[in-house]
């Protein structure tokens, strides 16, 4: 889905933090390391930096990375994503949720 789509739909990007916020505490450390170095990192770690810092060989490694995307696409639904129904923002009112 496009950044537009999110402006438009709050309630998408309400459920969509607190899917993100469940499927990341499912990932064990080593995944959720992996994970945020090649994605949330500014620039982010190539995957020969990260395996070197981790000291795994690179089929250990990419078995995390690999398990580790799996794991969030399950739980965050990707394959059913482009399928779901949404409320545009204009019609949700009142939506209290909290992040932490």
């Amino acid at each position: 889905m496009d950044k537009s789509l999110y402006k438009m739909y709050y309630e998408l990007c309400c459920e969509l933090l607190i899917k993100v916020k469940r499927s990341w505490s499912k990932l064990n450390e080593v995944e959720r390391f992996i994970i945020k170095s090649l994605e949330f990192d500014t620039p982010p770690d190539t995957d020969e930096d990260i395996s070197y810092k981790l000291k795994y060989d690179s089929k250990k490694y990419y078995q995390y990375k690999e398990s580790g995307f799996i794991k969030l696409g399950m739980q965050l639904k990707v394959s059913n994503a482009r399928n779901a129904k949404l409320t545009p923002y204009k019609q949700v009112e009142n939506i209290n949720v909290d992040f932490y």
